[in-house]
């Protein structure tokens, strides 16, 4: 019997063994990134209250324990930063902003010996497959993997160019009849400025559930208005006109925006035809009166 919490420390201590030794995920963080000067490391940047993060746990520690099991650990390592303790100087030079942020950190050969840090960030999905497949490709070669990604960037913003083009001649083809106009980089001045008084805007994804679930509603809204001079619905999709979205500070969607007289106001009432006609109406004296 006096063997007994001999054999149970033993085991104790042979567990923690094999946890140590499979595909662990290193803890790095300010003073702490040398292993990156060595070969490349698959970096999660993260905040322990942030619940996207929270959420990558499981699947990061998986990544590590996949790492491990295929034999690539001399290729690339797992490793993580906490933004919010020993972590938040490395967290502001490598331009972290938004948590989880992925990227791949990777040691440049330089003339005088002492080398630099290179980065890729991970944009896709959040999934084990992924993952373990950027980790390993993106190391292998990791500057012909950043040429490849410009490339296919390149593309994808060509492509939204000529969505963008090509949203640009519908929306001057059909905005004569329509009951919600769709706002274009070339046309959103001439209805803020221009055609009336009062501009209410949704900015939206054709993705996002909550546009989706507004749509009907906002074409509701339109037809409410659309024998009123001094009132124009409209919307912009923000996946053709991005530039434009960016420039009036769209973080989310749908964001509503009122533009009385040129200048904006965000609405953050509630999204039934009620409230968003009672607002629309709140704010035609202030700009009959302007």
């Amino acid at each position: 019997a006096s063997l007994a919490p001999l054999k149970m420390l033993r085991s104790i201590l042979l567990l923690a063994a094999l946890a140590a030794c499979h595909g662990a995920v290193l803890e790095m963080g300010d003073g702490k990134m040398d292993e990156v000067k060595a070969h490349p490391v698959l970096v999660k940047f993260y905040a322990p209250w942030c619940g996207h993060c929270k959420k990558l746990v499981p699947t990061w520690d998986e990544l590590a324990a996949k790492v491990e099991k295929e034999g690539q650990t001399g290729l690339v390592s797992i490793a993580k930063v906490d933004c919010t303790a020993d972590g938040k100087e490395t967290c502001k030079t490598y331009g972290v902003k938004g948590f989880p942020t992925l990227k791949l950190l990777y040691p440049i050969s330089t003339p005088d010996g002492a080398g630099t840090v290179g980065e890729v960030a991970y944009k896709g999905a959040r999934t084990l497959d992924a993952l373990y497949k950027f980790a390993i490709e993106a190391s292998q070669n990791p500057s012909a993997y950043v040429a490849k990604a410009k490339k296919e960037q390149e593309e994808a913003d060509k492509a939204s160019k000529i969505a963008a083009e090509k949203a640009e001649a519908e929306a001057v083809a059909n905005n004569k009849d329509a009951v919600v106009k769709q706002m274009t980089k070339s046309n959103f001045d001439d209805f803020v400025h221009k055609e009336a008084p009062v501009t209410f805007v949704k900015f939206y994804a054709p993705w996002c559930g909550h546009c989706k679930k507004l749509a009907p509603t906002w074409d509701q809204l339109g037809a409410a208005f659309k024998d009123d001079a001094s009132v124009t619905i409209a919307k912009a999709d923000c996946t053709v006109h991005k530039e434009l979205c960016q420039k009036h500070g769209v973080r989310g969607y749908p964001t509503l925006l009122a533009f009385i007289n040129g200048e904006s106001t965000k609405y953050e009432g509630g999204r039934d035809l009620t409230n968003l006609s009672d607002f629309v109406k709140d704010k035609k004296p202030a700009a009959t009166a302007a």
